[in-house]
């Protein structure tokens, strides 16, 4: 316990809580652990690391699947997808689509302008701008490869599906096909 006078040690620790409010634990040298829930959640839950958002991680796109009696609908949701060349479709027997590509995330750092103290006037060889230039606290959007499949039950039409990027969602239609039976006579 401190005696009257003395500084109190103080140590803060920041507790997980999936809302949108962190609880802050304020423990003193003289008293029991105090709650505080009205703080907003504005520092990282984790210690920081230094990964300019290059780590790769391959997700799973998320996908709605209807069918109608012409044809499978397929609507995934490619958040941040603009280079229709970055998606590939293809069959990989006549009845399974296999869907793959890429979602590159940029990271964007702070807008706000360099100060005096950080910058001079003229450049100097430290100066110079690179990627490197911030750290990334927490990264939640998901970016990377990603894969997925699908096999339909009936036979498909696979010359006349088609697919359709835009604004971050991709539309698939894969018209149904016909079983087509071959009679074979008995020699």
């Amino acid at each position: 316990m401190a005696q009257p006078g003395q500084q109190h040690e103080h140590h803060e620790q920041e507790a997980t809580t999936p809302s949108t409010t962190a609880a802050t634990t304020t423990t003193t040298t003289d008293s029991k652990p105090k709650t505080n829930t009205s703080k907003p959640a504005a520092k990282p839950t984790h210690t920081p690391r230094r990964t300019n958002g290059r780590t790769n991680r391959a997700f799973s796109p998320r996908f709605d699947v209807f069918e109608t009696e012409e044809a499978y609908h397929l609507y995934g949701d490619l958040p941040g997808v603009q280079d229709k060349k970055s998606v590939s479709l293809e069959f990989s027997d006549e009845r399974t689509l296999l869907i793959t590509g890429r979602l590159e995330r940029k990271p964007i750092p702070s807008t706000a302008p360099t100060t005096e103290k950080r910058r001079s006037r003229n450049p100097t060889v430290e100066d110079t701008d690179d990627e490197d230039d911030f750290s990334v606290w927490l990264s939640e959007r998901v970016f990377g490869h990603f894969q997925r499949s699908f096999s339909f039950p009936t036979p498909v039409d696979l010359e006349a599906v088609t697919a359709k990027l835009e604004a971050g969602l991709l539309e698939i239609v894969v018209p149904k096909g016909f079983v087509r039976t071959k009679r074979i006579e008995v020699q």
